[in-house]
Protein backbone atom coordinates (compact mmCIF):
# COMPACT_ATOMS: atom_id res chain seq x y z
CA UNK A 1 0.00 0.00 0.00
CA UNK A 2 1.20 3.51 -0.83
CA UNK A 3 0.24 6.65 1.11
CA UNK A 4 1.70 10.13 1.52
CA UNK A 5 4.08 10.33 4.48
CA UNK A 6 2.04 13.16 6.05
CA UNK A 7 -1.05 10.94 6.11
CA UNK A 8 0.98 8.13 7.65
CA UNK A 9 2.26 10.46 10.35
CA UNK A 10 -1.28 11.42 11.24
CA UNK A 11 -1.79 7.77 12.20
CA UNK A 12 0.73 8.04 15.04
CA UNK A 13 -1.25 10.82 16.71
CA UNK A 14 -4.51 9.01 15.95
CA UNK A 15 -3.12 5.92 17.72
CA UNK A 16 -2.10 8.04 20.72
CA UNK A 17 -5.56 9.59 20.77
CA UNK A 18 -7.20 6.17 20.56
CA UNK A 19 -5.19 5.06 23.59
CA UNK A 20 -6.18 8.24 25.42
CA UNK A 21 -9.83 7.82 24.47
CA UNK A 22 -9.79 4.21 25.70
CA UNK A 23 -8.22 5.35 28.96
CA UNK A 24 -10.80 8.09 29.42
CA UNK A 25 -13.65 5.68 28.77
CA UNK A 26 -12.21 3.28 31.32
CA UNK A 27 -11.80 6.12 33.80
CA UNK A 28 -15.38 7.24 33.17
CA UNK A 29 -16.58 3.77 34.19
CA UNK A 30 -14.23 3.55 37.18
CA UNK A 31 -14.12 7.04 38.64
CA UNK A 32 -12.39 7.19 42.06
CA UNK A 33 -14.99 9.82 42.95
CA UNK A 34 -17.75 7.31 42.20
CA UNK A 35 -16.03 4.67 44.33
CA UNK A 36 -15.75 7.15 47.21
CA UNK A 37 -19.42 8.07 46.84
CA UNK A 38 -20.47 4.40 46.77
CA UNK A 39 -18.44 3.74 49.92
CA UNK A 40 -20.05 6.68 51.73
CA UNK A 41 -23.51 5.54 50.68
CA UNK A 42 -22.76 2.06 52.00
CA UNK A 43 -21.59 3.58 55.29
CA UNK A 44 -24.83 5.56 55.45
CA UNK A 45 -26.93 2.44 54.86
CA UNK A 46 -25.13 0.74 57.74
CA UNK A 47 -25.48 3.83 59.93
CA UNK A 48 -29.20 4.10 59.09
CA UNK A 49 -29.65 0.50 60.21
CA UNK A 50 -27.88 1.27 63.48
CA UNK A 51 -30.02 4.38 63.94
CA UNK A 52 -33.20 2.38 63.37
CA UNK A 53 -32.16 -0.20 65.96
CA UNK A 54 -31.28 2.57 68.43
CA UNK A 55 -34.75 4.13 67.97
CA UNK A 56 -36.40 0.75 68.58
CA UNK A 57 -34.41 0.27 71.80
CA UNK A 58 -35.37 3.77 72.95
CA UNK A 59 -39.04 3.21 72.16
CA UNK A 60 -38.97 -0.07 74.13
CA UNK A 61 -37.34 1.69 77.06
CA UNK A 62 -39.88 4.54 76.93
CA UNK A 63 -42.83 2.11 76.84
CA UNK A 64 -41.44 0.15 79.80
CA UNK A 65 -40.79 3.41 81.67
CA UNK A 66 -44.31 4.66 81.01
CA UNK A 67 -45.82 1.34 82.07
CA UNK A 68 -43.85 1.34 85.30
CA UNK A 69 -44.93 4.90 86.13
CA UNK A 70 -48.52 3.78 85.69
CA UNK A 71 -47.95 0.79 87.97
CA UNK A 72 -46.27 3.03 90.53
CA UNK A 73 -49.24 5.41 90.46
CA UNK A 74 -51.57 2.48 91.12
CA UNK A 75 -49.40 1.37 94.03
CA UNK A 76 -49.35 4.87 95.48
CA UNK A 77 -53.13 4.82 95.37
CA UNK A 78 -53.18 1.43 97.13
CA UNK A 79 -50.70 2.70 99.71
CA UNK A 80 -52.92 5.74 100.42
CA UNK A 81 -55.95 3.51 100.81
CA UNK A 82 -54.04 1.14 103.10
CA UNK A 83 -52.75 4.02 105.20
CA UNK A 84 -56.27 5.37 105.57
CA UNK A 85 -57.52 2.07 106.94
CA UNK A 86 -58.02 2.05 110.72
CA UNK A 87 -56.96 -1.45 111.66
CA UNK A 88 -58.35 -1.14 115.19
CA UNK A 89 -61.82 -0.55 113.83
CA UNK A 90 -61.83 -3.78 111.81
CA UNK A 91 -64.21 -6.42 113.21
CA UNK A 92 -61.92 -9.48 113.13
CA UNK A 93 -58.31 -10.39 113.78
CA UNK A 94 -58.03 -11.77 110.25
CA UNK A 95 -59.18 -8.49 108.76
CA UNK A 96 -56.77 -6.56 110.93
CA UNK A 97 -53.92 -8.95 109.94
CA UNK A 98 -54.76 -8.62 106.23
CA UNK A 99 -54.80 -4.82 106.47
CA UNK A 100 -51.38 -4.77 108.13
CA UNK A 101 -50.02 -7.18 105.51
CA UNK A 102 -51.38 -4.97 102.72
CA UNK A 103 -49.59 -1.94 104.12
CA UNK A 104 -46.27 -3.78 104.31
CA UNK A 105 -46.68 -5.41 100.86
CA UNK A 106 -47.49 -2.13 99.15
CA UNK A 107 -44.46 -0.44 100.69
CA UNK A 108 -42.14 -3.25 99.52
CA UNK A 109 -43.63 -3.19 95.99
CA UNK A 110 -43.20 0.58 95.79
CA UNK A 111 -39.55 0.29 96.83
CA UNK A 112 -38.91 -2.47 94.25
CA UNK A 113 -40.60 -0.51 91.45
CA UNK A 114 -38.68 2.63 92.28
CA UNK A 115 -35.40 0.69 92.02
CA UNK A 116 -36.49 -0.75 88.67
CA UNK A 117 -37.65 2.69 87.57
CA UNK A 118 -34.16 4.04 88.21
CA UNK A 119 -32.69 1.35 85.95
CA UNK A 120 -35.25 2.11 83.24
CA UNK A 121 -34.56 5.83 83.51
CA UNK A 122 -30.86 5.14 83.00
CA UNK A 123 -31.64 2.88 80.02
CA UNK A 124 -33.92 5.52 78.50
CA UNK A 125 -31.30 8.24 78.88
CA UNK A 126 -28.68 5.96 77.31
CA UNK A 127 -31.12 5.28 74.47
CA UNK A 128 -31.67 8.98 73.89
CA UNK A 129 -27.89 9.54 73.75
CA UNK A 130 -27.51 6.61 71.34
CA UNK A 131 -30.22 7.96 69.04
CA UNK A 132 -28.63 11.41 69.13
CA UNK A 133 -25.22 9.89 68.32
CA UNK A 134 -26.59 7.99 65.31
CA UNK A 135 -28.45 11.10 64.16
CA UNK A 136 -25.25 13.14 64.25
CA UNK A 137 -23.44 10.39 62.37
CA UNK A 138 -26.11 10.39 59.65
CA UNK A 139 -25.93 14.18 59.38
CA UNK A 140 -22.16 13.98 58.98
CA UNK A 141 -22.42 11.27 56.33
CA UNK A 142 -25.12 13.22 54.48
CA UNK A 143 -22.77 16.20 54.34
CA UNK A 144 -19.91 14.05 53.06
CA UNK A 145 -22.19 12.44 50.47
CA UNK A 146 -23.31 15.85 49.20
CA UNK A 147 -19.66 16.90 48.81
CA UNK A 148 -18.79 13.59 47.13
CA UNK A 149 -21.69 13.94 44.69
CA UNK A 150 -20.39 17.36 43.63
CA UNK A 151 -16.86 15.95 43.21
CA UNK A 152 -18.24 13.10 41.09
CA UNK A 153 -20.16 15.52 38.86
CA UNK A 154 -17.00 17.59 38.37
CA UNK A 155 -15.01 14.46 37.53
CA UNK A 156 -17.67 13.33 35.04
CA UNK A 157 -17.60 16.77 33.43
CA UNK A 158 -13.79 16.81 33.23
CA UNK A 159 -13.60 13.34 31.72
CA UNK A 160 -16.40 14.17 29.30
CA UNK A 161 -14.69 17.37 28.19
CA UNK A 162 -11.36 15.57 27.70
CA UNK A 163 -13.08 12.78 25.80
CA UNK A 164 -14.91 15.22 23.56
CA UNK A 165 -11.68 17.10 22.83
CA UNK A 166 -9.78 13.91 22.01
CA UNK A 167 -12.55 12.61 19.76
CA UNK A 168 -12.79 15.94 17.96
CA UNK A 169 -9.04 16.01 17.34
CA UNK A 170 -9.14 12.42 16.09
CA UNK A 171 -11.94 13.23 13.67
CA UNK A 172 -9.97 16.20 12.33
CA UNK A 173 -6.89 14.04 11.76
CA UNK A 174 -8.85 11.17 10.22
CA UNK A 175 -10.38 13.60 7.73
CA UNK A 176 -6.87 14.17 6.34
CA UNK A 177 -6.16 10.45 5.89
CA UNK A 178 -7.36 8.49 2.88
CA UNK A 179 -10.24 6.09 3.38
CA UNK A 180 -8.06 3.16 2.33
CA UNK A 181 -5.30 3.95 4.83
CA UNK A 182 -7.80 4.60 7.65
CA UNK A 183 -9.52 1.31 6.90
CA UNK A 184 -6.18 -0.48 7.16
CA UNK A 185 -5.44 1.29 10.44
CA UNK A 186 -8.88 0.50 11.90
CA UNK A 187 -8.57 -3.17 10.89
CA UNK A 188 -5.20 -3.57 12.61
CA UNK A 189 -6.33 -1.62 15.68
CA UNK A 190 -9.43 -3.78 16.11
CA UNK A 191 -7.41 -6.98 15.75
CA UNK A 192 -4.17 -6.09 17.55
CA UNK A 193 -5.02 -3.15 19.82
CA UNK A 194 -2.53 -0.65 18.39
CA UNK A 195 -2.99 0.30 14.77
CA UNK A 196 0.15 2.39 14.29
CA UNK A 197 3.35 3.53 15.93
CA UNK A 198 6.50 5.42 15.16
CA UNK A 199 9.50 3.51 13.84
CA UNK A 200 12.31 4.02 16.34
CA UNK A 201 15.97 3.28 15.51
CA UNK A 202 15.78 -0.30 16.77
CA UNK A 203 12.20 -1.01 17.82
CA UNK A 204 8.50 -0.71 17.05
CA UNK A 205 6.79 2.23 18.72
CA UNK A 206 3.51 0.30 18.91
CA UNK A 207 4.56 -2.94 20.62
CA UNK A 208 8.04 -1.81 21.77
CA UNK A 209 9.61 -4.99 20.38
CA UNK A 210 13.22 -4.86 19.18
CA UNK A 211 13.58 -5.27 15.42
CA UNK A 212 16.52 -6.95 13.74
CA UNK A 213 18.98 -4.99 11.64
CA UNK A 214 17.89 -6.56 8.37
CA UNK A 215 14.29 -5.49 8.93
CA UNK A 216 15.32 -1.96 9.91
CA UNK A 217 17.52 -1.72 6.81
CA UNK A 218 14.67 -2.97 4.62
CA UNK A 219 12.33 -0.34 6.07
CA UNK A 220 14.83 2.46 5.46
CA UNK A 221 15.42 1.31 1.89
CA UNK A 222 11.70 1.34 1.08
CA UNK A 223 10.21 4.51 -0.44
CA UNK A 224 8.75 6.89 2.17
CA UNK A 225 5.29 6.48 0.66
CA UNK A 226 5.32 2.71 1.16
CA UNK A 227 3.21 1.69 4.14
CA UNK A 228 5.29 -0.69 6.26
CA UNK A 229 4.18 -2.95 9.11
CA UNK A 230 5.84 -4.26 12.24
CA UNK A 231 6.67 -7.94 11.73
CA UNK A 232 5.84 -8.59 15.41
CA UNK A 233 2.50 -6.85 16.00
CA UNK A 234 1.38 -5.88 12.48
CA UNK A 235 0.99 -2.19 13.35
CA UNK A 236 1.68 0.40 10.66
CA UNK A 237 5.15 1.80 11.32
CA UNK A 238 5.61 5.47 10.54
CA UNK A 239 9.04 6.87 9.84
CA UNK A 240 9.93 9.84 12.06
CA UNK A 241 10.15 13.32 10.62
CA UNK A 242 13.41 14.06 8.84
CA UNK A 243 13.73 10.56 7.37
CA UNK A 244 12.84 9.42 3.87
Amino acid sequence: MQAPIDEQRHLVEIAELDARIAGLRHKDKNLPEQESLDELREQRRAAAGGAARARIRLEDAERAHKKMLSELADLDKRAAEAAATDEASLPTATARRDAAHEKGAVVRLIEELKAQLGDLTTAREAGEADVAHHGAMLDQLDSKIATAEIARLHAIHDVGASLESAQSRRADLAAHVSAELMAEYERIASERGAGAGELHPHRCGACQMELDRATIAEFHDAPATTVIHCPECGAILVRPKGTQ
